[in-house]
């Protein structure tokens, strides 16, 4: 049985791409972990609203530039495995890769262009700062005080479906992979929502997901958008082997979990019974 592949792949950012959640990063930086980690668990539990969240977060942590350009090495120092290699080889196959986070847009834009992505298919949020705050005649900008956030689809629980359906012709079949609420509630507008839950697993969305990676590793991804077949065929090309070894082994330890039963059926014939689901 042929699995049918997927034209985009739509990642989040934090706890998916990277094992942090920049914005309790920088509340640990600031000393202020106690006071944003029950807001940020709460909005992605879906307990309380993204929108409502966001803007109450920032105004408790009030960062300057140089708290949030920081963000950046932390971000690339807790990159999940594999993350690379999943997307070079998505890319070099030609299939459109995003990212599309709630996290703030200067860190998270450098992250992913480190990662591979192109930097025109990187969408977060973006913020102001003060730039007559500090040294600022030096033009670095470090000690820049905050001064708000750019509202809009990403800072609202609901708003990465708006995005996405913007972003992408419909003829694309895509598939969305994401940690938290915020995700979950875009599935509606994709092929196909795989719940990543080897930084954080939350319950909700682990259940409501058709598709659940269970491995610390992010490699198992690329067998369900571009099928068993054409992973197994990756062993023999240099470039991506050790990516494609990593998915085969995760694949067959059972880190590929599928709720709807009749995918895992199609998936498991693709794979000719010879991976684990």
């Amino acid at each position: 049985m042929r699995w049918q592949p997927y034209d985009a792949t739509i990642f989040d950012c934090d706890s998916t791409l990277t094992t942090i959640e920049g914005i309790d990063e920088l509340a640990a930086e600031l000393g202020l972990t106690a006071e944003i980690a029950e807001l940020t668990e709460a909005a992605m539990d879906g307990d309380l609203d993204l929108g409502e969240v966001y803007a109450r977060r920032l105004q408790i942590l009030q960062p300057n530039r140089e708290d949030v350009r920081n963000l950046r090495a932390i971000y690339k120092r807790n990159v999940v495995p594999d993350a690379r290699g999943v997307v070079r080889a998505l890319r070099l196959r030609n299939r459109h890769v995003w990212v599309v986070s709630g996290g703030l847009a200067e860190p998270v834009a450098d992250f992913a262009t480190w990662l591979g992505f192109d930097p025109d298919h990187v969408r977060a949020v973006g913020s102001e700062y003060d730039q007559l705050n500090g040294e600022w005649w030096d033009h670095k900008g470090s000690a820049e005080s905050y001064l708000g956030f750019h509202e809009g689809p990403l800072t609202r629980t609901i708003g990465k479906a708006d995005l996405i359906e913007q972003a992408f012709p419909t003829p694309l079949r895509r598939v969305l992979i994401g940690d938290g609420v915020s995700d979950l509630r875009a599935a509606h507008v994709v092929e196909l929502f795989v719940a990543f839950t080897g930084v954080v697993h939350r319950q909700a969305v682990a259940d409501a997901a058709r598709v659940v990676i269970r491995s610390k590793s992010i490699a198992p991804v690329l067998a369900l958008i571009l099928g068993p077949a054409t992973v197994q065929a990756m062993l023999s090309e240099p470039e991506h082997a050790e990516v494609a070894q990593s998915c085969i082994e995760h694949a067959r330890d059972g880190a590929i979990h599928f709720n709807d039963a009749e995918l895992g059926r199609a998936f498991l014939a693709a794979s000719n019974h010879n991976w684990e689901i």
